[in-house]
C-alpha cells in the first residue's frame, strides 16, 4: 500500500471515530473505530502526540464511564455562542472599544439586555 494510500486511510477512519463517539449520538462500534484508526497510525509509525494518547486510550475509558457520546463535552458550543454574541455586540450598538470609558457599562447593557 501506498503511504498515499496509507494517509487517506487514516484520514477516513480518523472521520469515522468523529462520526462514531464525537457528535451527539454514540456509535455501538465506536470503540472498533477509534482501534482501526490506532492501528493506521501505528502503520504510518506516527511518534505518539498527547492529543493520540488521549483518543487512544481515555476516551474509550470516559465513553465506557459514563455511557454517553462526546459531543456535548465539545469546545464548538461555546466558540458559537461566543461568536453570536460578538455579532449581537455588534448589531446591537454597545461595541465599544475595551478602553473605552463606557466598555463596562456597555457590556453590562449587552449582557443584561437592557
Amino acid at each position: 500500500m501506498s503511504k498515499d494510500h496509507q494517509v487517506s486511510t487514516a484520514l477516513l477512519s480518523l472521520n469515522e471515530v468523529t462520526k462514531a463517539c464525537f457528535g451527539q449520538t454514540l456509535a455501538p462500534n465506536f470503540q472498533d473505530s477509534i482501534e482501526k484508526f490506532k492501528k493506521c497510525w501505528t502503520d504510518l509509525a506516527l511518534k505518539p502526540t498527547p492529543k493520540a494518547h488521549v483518543l487512544f486510550s481515555h476516551v474509550p475509558q470516559f465513553i465506557q464511564k459514563f455511557n454517553e457520546p462526546l459531543g456535548k463535552y465539545s469546545e464548538q458550543p461555546i466558540e458559537t455562542c461566543h461568536q453570536d454574541f460578538k455579532e449581537f455586540w455588534i448589531r446591537g450598538k454597545y461595541v465599544r472599544g475595551f478602553a473605552h470609558d463606557d466598555y463596562p457599562k456597555q457590556l453590562l447593557r449587552a449582557v443584561t439586555l437592557q
